[in-house]
């Protein structure tokens, strides 16, 4: 009798309810099965919207076969199994908002709690003595008994209802983006549209009212909204899904995406900037990879998974760098090509800009270089007049006045000197270009030359200069004894030269010895002004003086420091220092050499005599040898002549090369002393030239050949020596090098 006593009208409107009904509960269901696919497993909230929407669907399906049918009793049923799909789905719901939310914990917990209880009052509710079936005006209805029970279920939807409102409004007002706002707003409507259809079939029905499907409608509208809204939160979570969409489309790489056949099908923002010529074409015309880049026509054979290639774009003319990546679909078969690019304008911009800025470099460095020499050439051709005629005087037989005076013009002249000496080291250290020139020594030889210099310049000043030395360091190393004084010098200078009253101390320590490897410690401890901290950073930087004020009486390059720390890192040590502003340094040097003789040096004696003003040119002579001095400089040749004369030597002098090499032709000279640097003919072909002139004069031959040069640049001594010359002296002459020189080669040949 399926609504046998209903009109057509009246028939139509309770099949539409019932199919509306039924079909949303089999989108419900389909909608449940999807929230449940595994790339959306992770997050807990597509769990509990997936069971929402099967509560959703047992809902639909429980009140369409209430109001389809004419049977009470199968009304009864199928209202008590949408009461199910309803409870479920208010709990649920309750869950889910917090979750969207991020509602206070306590709040979002008693809200659950209260959801929760509508558990308890479904068994009641649904009980047959407190709601009545029967057929009304549009099929199958229901009405419930006025009682406790109704009351209770009424309060239950109403308080339900505050609660949600809450929870929409909290989202709503404390909303973190723009995104939860907006799906606050849509719950809240959708929050309106559900309770107003509870008035239908919840509300009315307490009053005696037939009941009208209402909420179970709204309810589906509602469960969508949700469902979008967690789709939405999926798409701001970080899974693999979502976030090679995000890479895509809003990574800076330019990406562009080709099918099998080379033709473009995709291009992310980035790429779009770069190639804009290419992106007006595309969706107009069928772009291939060949119409955008000039790449060869086989560019997507290739073997493994990706490729890199360098070409050019073609219609916006751009340098690129292109990494070519194969697409694979789950069966592995390779479905299209992505291609990152690299825009290498600015790269290669940066490049030559970078290569022509080594080159000014190098240039300035050469430049540098160069004036380096010349200069040291110029400055050193005088000193060596100056202290070569002071050698000259103080080995003769003057008047101790003017021996005074002779013995302060050659100390000016070494501390000129050694100005320019430290000049062309730190020039050579920022240059990379100094080197350690390593060989056997006594320790204690350095050790006494840097306390004999300290003491005596202590000593003017009044100071106080304390040596207390390990006696156990090895006497013999291996290493440059050269820098290892210098670091001693420049050390022991700097702390004299800033010491007003009161002491320096310099003292030597053996760390260890591992096999054999001497690790060393040496310290220089001073009274004088010290270092505040905020200028220890800069303290061995080139040319740094500090405190300018308080130093003002203190001459110095400020190039000492640096020279150490330059010294120190070539040799693999370590420089530090600590010092209070005020009250004195102590600067600590470590570093290792090589031990050649394990023997202990034992205690060294320091000598506090000062030194006298004797010459440097010994009593020895080499009588009779025969040696011509070449120089262009008139004042450099009378001081050599004159210095050789007192060696007894026959010395014959020549102004040019052409000239040594015609006097050459006609004598044979047992030594040559040859300038390197003469106008017209140079020394080093004037050499070469000699060489040819006979057997005598031949590499290896009887006569000796030595350059004269005032570069003191590193690498000169290797260079002249590798060009033909037998040894080297650099200007000014160090008269205890020269007669070195002179009894090596001469005693050897003879």
């Amino acid at each position: 009798h399926l609504y046998s006593s209903l009109g057509c009208e009246d028939m139509y409107i309770a099949q539409i309810f019932s199919i509306i009904l039924l079909s949303f509960g089999a989108a419900a269901l389909y909608l449940g099965i999807s929230a449940m696919r595994r790339r959306y497993r992770e997050f807990v909230g597509n769990i509990v919207l997936s069971i929402l929407c099967f509560s959703s669907s047992l809902w639909c399906y429980g009140f369409g076969i209430l109001f389809l049918t004419d049977n009470t009793k199968v009304a009864y049923w199928g209202r008590t199994i949408g009461m199910i799909g309803v409870m479920a789905f208010l709990i649920l719901a309750q869950v889910l908002v917090g979750i969207l939310g991020n509602i206070p914990k306590k709040l979002y917990l008693g809200f659950c709690i209260f959801a929760s209880l509508g558990v308890i009052i479904y068994f009641f509710e649904v009980a047959p003595q407190y709601t009545t079936y029967y057929m009304g005006d549009w099929g199958m209805t229901y009405t419930f008994m006025p009682g406790i029970v109704s009351n209770i279920y009424s309060a239950y939807s109403v308080i339900y209802g505050i609660n949600m409102f809450i929870s929409v409004q909290y989202i709503i007002r404390h909303a973190e983006n723009k995104r939860s706002k907006v799906n606050g707003q849509k719950l809240l409507i959708t929050l309106i549209i559900v309770f107003l259809g509870m008035m239908l079939d919840t509300v009315f029905p307490v009053f005696g009212f037939a009941a009208i499907p209402g909420s179970s409608i709204s309810q589906f509208i509602g469960l969508l909204v949700i469902y979008y809204a967690i789709v939405d939160y999926n798409k701001t979570r970080l899974t693999a899904l979502n976030m090679s969409q995000y890479v895509y489309s809003f990574v800076s790489e330019p990406m562009l995406v080709f099918n099998n056949e080379g033709h473009l099908k995709l291009m992310n923002r980035a790429a779009e900037d770069i190639f804009p010529s290419t992106y007006n074409m595309l969706g107009k015309n069928d772009i291939h990879i060949d119409d955008i880049f000039m790449l060869p026509d086989n560019h997507f054979d290739f073997t493994g998974n990706h490729r890199s290639d360098n070409c050019t774009s073609v219609a916006d003319n751009i340098s690129v760098q292109i990494q070519t990546n194969r697409i694979y679909d789950k069966y592995g078969d390779c479905i299209g090509y992505i291609l990152t690019i690299k825009d290498m304008t600015r790269i290669n911009e940066m490049m030559q800009s970078l290569v022509e800025a080594k080159q000014l470099a190098e240039a300035n460095n050469l430049a540098k270089s160069t004036f380096l020499a010349k200069m040291s050439h110029e400055i050193r051709t005088p000193l060596n007049a100056i202290i070569g005629f002071s050698e000259l005087l103080l080995n003769g037989d003057i008047s101790a006045k003017d021996r005074e005076l002779v013995d302060d013009i050659r100390s000016s002249s070494h501390n000129l000197l050694a100005i320019i000496n430290d000049i062309l080291d730190i020039s050579k250290i920022e240059s990379g270009k100094m080197e350690l020139r390593e060989a056997d020594y006594q320790i204690s030889d350095v050790i006494k030359d840097a306390c004999m210099i300290t003491n005596t310049i202590a000593q003017q000043k009044g100071l106080e200069f304390i040596a207390n030395m390990d006696e156990n360091i090895p006497a013999k190393l291996f290493g440059d004894p050269v820098r290892i004084r210098g670091i001693f010098v420049n050390i022991l200078n700097n702390a004299v030269k800033y010491t007003k009253t009161g002491s320096v101390r310099f003292e030597g320590f053996l760390e260890k010895i591992e096999g054999d490897i001497a690790q060393l410690e040496f310290t220089v401890t001073d009274t004088g002004i010290g270092i505040k901290t905020e200028d220890k950073e800069k303290l061995f930087e080139s040319f740094s003086q500090f405190d300018k004020e308080e130093n003002r009486g203190i001459e110095g390059t400020g190039l000492g420091l640096a020279i150490v720390k330059g010294f120190m890192d070539l040799m693999g040590g370590t420089v530090e220092v600590a010092s209070t502003y005020g009250k004195g340094s102590k600067f600590i040097l470590r570093f290792s050499q090589r031990i050649v003789d394990k023997t202990p040096m034992g205690n060294i004696q320091m000598s506090s005599a000062k030194t006298n003003s004797k010459s440097s040119i010994s009593e020895n002579k080499f009588t009779g040898i025969k040696v011509l001095a070449v120089d262009d400089n008139n004042i450099n040749l009378k001081v050599i002549s004159r210095c050789l004369e007192k060696y007894e030597m026959d010395v014959t002098t020549a102004k040019s090369g052409a000239e040594a090499i015609e006097l050459c032709q006609n004598n044979d000279y047992r030594i040559v002393l040859m300038d390197q640097m003469m106008p017209e003919m140079d020394g080093i072909e004037a050499m070469k030239e000699i060489r040819k002139i006979s057997p005598h004069y031949a590499k290896n031959g009887n006569a000796i050949i030595i350059a004269l040069t005032a570069n003191a640049i590193s690498g000169v001594r290797e260079e002249l020596i590798g060009v033909g010359f037998d040894d080297y002296l650099s200007k000014p002459i160090e008269f205890a090098r020269m007669e070195e020189i002179f009894r090596k080669m001469l005693i050897g040949k003879d």
